[in-house]
Order: structure tokens, then C-alpha cells, then sequence
């Protein structure tokens, strides 16, 4: 039996066929530089886990689209992740906000 994340799946759905924008991109990387919760943080890492193995069919990769361990924590680049997963993570803070 395969596990899915839930949290995953609920946000996984509805998704734009667009790019986000310019400013949509912008405040998403505000929001993912400024998380203080350590909670938030551990969900936003796992719906990154979560979409590469699901949809990059689980590659053996420890740290996914080219992230990067570093002395606090793990560095990613936006634009690295792909179009869905952006949409998926600014769903997730838009939710988050309200």
C-alpha cells in the first residue's frame, strides 16, 4: 500500500496550467525566506518531498531539484521547483493566511 501525504493531495488539485506570476513568484519566496514556525517549515519540506516522489516518480535524491544542505538548514531555488509544486506551496500559504 502506498502512502500519500494529505496535505499533498488536497493542494494538488485545481492547478493552474500557467506560470506564476512575477509578483506571485515574489511573494512566495518572501513567505518561504521568512518562515520562523519550525511546524511550517516541516510541512513546506514535505510537500517538496512529497511532489518529487510522487511526480518525479520518487528519485533517489536526498535533497531534491538541486537543494542544498547548508550549516541552518537547506537552501532551495524557486525556480527550480516545477511549475506545479510552485503552485502547490503558494496555495498552501494562501491557505495558511487566512
Amino acid at each position: 500500500m502506498e502512502y500519500n501525504y494529505g496535505l499533498y493531495q488536497t493542494l494538488n488539485v485545481n492547478i493552474p496550467r500557467r506560470k506564476l506570476t512575477k509578483q506571485q513568484k515574489d511573494e512566495l519566496w518572501d513567505k518561504l525566506k521568512n518562515i520562523e514556525e519550525e511546524e511550517t517549515n516541516e510541512v513546506v519540506f514535505m510537500l517538496i518531498y512529497e511532489h518529487n516522489r510522487v511526480s518525479d516518480k520518487g528519485k533517489d535524491e536526498s535533497l531534491p531539484y538541486k537543494g542544498k544542505k547548508r550549516t541552518k538548514g537547506v537552501e532551495f531555488n524557486l525556480e527550480n521547483f516545477p511549475r506545479r509544486l510552485q503552485w502547490i506551496l503558494f496555495k498552501f500559504f494562501s491557505f495558511i493566511q487566512e
